[in-house]
């Protein structure tokens, strides 16, 4: 009988033991390591960053909670509002192989809202992200943004009526515009995109959730099966998807009929494989 399995060795495996034995060697306390935009100086923030995770726990009012992640809100002199999300921490292999990789999550997030931003698109304004570090191996991290405005569009789905095309056009708009600077969400859902009144009748929209997105070097357009299954994952409703197709074909320069049909081909296909 075998009471002992020895398991191959493989190049990963050997990549992960030699990293983790080097950051244990290098580390073997717990810290905070983290970067606040030079646009916000404010001591208050600066203190509130560094005392990350004691100044997160017990504080703030919370405002979304699952089991990944936390959102909370708060008053900072000096500062005002600020929102601040907990990415949870990882199992060990995810946690090794983020360390390997050297951004976090909310590394992500802040660069991808600073791509966004560049854009025209509105969404939070990165404030600063913050990561723990035991012994070199990253644990929960925190990105802190300005306070988000708006409603969720899947609100606007749900009642219907007059809105939907003029939605479906902004949407496509705000998504074509993303496209045409490289980026794709890859996060794309309703409850992710917000809008709001704007003066003269209009709608506003604004993106949230960054850190998912892919920003391509130089701007480049993404490939179209890329950015076509980003698109027919934001909705189930093609009372709103077909609509929201035509408009951004129009927009992008393409025909709006053969857009259109590929779309709701790929819908389909996505529904019968997800």
């Amino acid at each position: 009988m075998r009471f002992l399995t020895i398991l191959p060795v493989t190049p990963l495996k050997s990549a992960l033991f030699s990293y983790f034995c080097i950051s244990f060697s290098q580390n073997t306390s717990m810290g905070i390591v983290y970067h606040i935009s030079e646009k916000y100086s404010q001591e208050s923030l600066a203190q509130f960053v560094a005392g990350l995770p004691a100044s997160f726990e017990g504080k703030g009012n919370v405002i979304f909670s699952n089991r990944r992640n936390t959102i909370k809100m708060y008053e900072l002199a000096g500062v005002g509002t600020v929102v601040v999300k907990q990415y949870g921490v990882r199992n060990v292999f995810q946690r090794l192989w983020y360390g390997m990789a050297g951004t976090s999550k909310a590394q992500k997030a802040f660069r991808n809202s600073l791509a966004i931003l560049q854009a025209g698109v509105d969404t939070p304004e990165p404030m600063a992200w913050a990561e723990e570090r035991t012994c070199g191996i990253p644990g929960a991290c925190y990105l802190v943004t300005t306070r988000a405005t708006g409603r969720a569009v899947a609100g606007i789905l749900e009642q219907g009526g007059e809105q939907m095309d003029r939605l479906a056009g902004e949407t496509a708009a705000l998504v074509a515009r993303l496209h045409t600077h490289g980026i794709v969400h890859h996060d794309g859902n309703c409850t992710n995109l917000l809008y709001e009144e704007a003066p003269g009748g209009g709608l506003h929209l604004s993106l949230i959730d960054t850190n998912r997105a892919r920003v391509r070097e130089g701007g480049s357009l993404p490939p179209f099966k890329e950015y076509m299954e980003d698109m027919v994952r934001l909705t189930d409703r093609f009372d709103f998807m077909v609509p929201m197709m035509y408009h951004y074909a129009r927009i992008r320069g393409l025909e709006p009929q053969q857009f259109v049909f590929n779309a709701v081909a790929r819908k389909i296909w996505h529904n019968r494989h997800s």
